[in-house]
């Protein structure tokens, strides 16, 4: 039996099972994914090409989240993302300290490293919890069940409050979380001249486009006279 099952393998969930691991607990990660990162994940384009799906790049703002980036970057992990960024959104100032820190081998580059010596499971997606005498029984889509003495669920919070609502105090479910949607599309082409990293728009639909190309991450293959444009939907259309 697990001291503790973590559910979901972002930045938080291998931060919390990264530390409860030197505390010499036993501790398992699931996560319904293909891979490791949930909202840092990074994918592929036919096995080719691949980019930053979700997170595009960390700005610590905090002391402590600082220092925990500079470790990253020490250990080569972590890099700048150097090269011109445009800000031509009219209606947010722009923050000229505004730092961007990606991974070298894409963004989800910060779990594997926290991971690296912590157990985890990919395509297991939690479907019901059952408490009985003080144990956790976790039911996957799989018909695998785990039995864990601690659960910690790191799903955003639409999914954390399905799970666990009976579970939890109600009134923490009763508060209202706004989550914006998102939508995030990959452009490949072998006409664009636009040499910017990346450029925040004036637009209420696009809010973002980066060239993926200027990562230069380890893990994608470049294709000859392509690039790689990343958009960031600010809403759904």
């Amino acid at each position: 039996m697990l001291d503790y099952c973590v559910i979901g393998s972002g930045i938080s969930g291998s931060t919390i099972a990264n530390y409860l691991n030197k505390k010499k607990y036993s501790v398992k990660v699931f996560d319904k994914a293909n891979g490791l990162g949930g909202r840092s994940s990074y994918k592929r384009f036919k096995g080719k090409i691949g980019f930053d799906h979700g997170l595009q790049y960390i700005s610590p703002k905090t002391k402590e989240f600082k220092n925990f980036t500079k470790l990253l970057i020490k250990k080569r992990i972590l890099k700048q993302w150097k090269g011109k960024h445009s800000f031509i959104n009219t209606k947010v100032k722009e923050n000229k300290k505004h730092v961007k820190l990606i991974g070298y081998s894409g963004n989800n580059s910060i779990s594997k490293f926290l991971l690296k010596n912590i157990k985890y499971q990919l395509k297991y997606e939690l479907l019901n919890i059952k408490r009985e005498k003080n144990i956790w029984n976790l039911y996957f889509i799989n018909n695998k069940k785990i039995t864990a003495k601690n659960l910690i669920v790191t799903a955003p919070f639409p999914q954390s409050k399905k799970l666990l609502s009976k579970f939890v105090k109600k009134n923490l479910f009763k508060s209202k979380v706004k989550i914006n949607s998102a939508i995030t599309v990959l452009v490949i082409t072998n006409k664009t001249k636009n040499k910017l990293s990346s450029f925040f728009t004036n637009d209420n639909t696009l809010g973002w486009v980066s060239n993926e190309n200027s990562k230069k991450d380890l893990n994608s293959k470049k294709i000859s006279g392509f690039y790689k444009v990343h958009l960031i939907m600010a809403n759904y259309i």
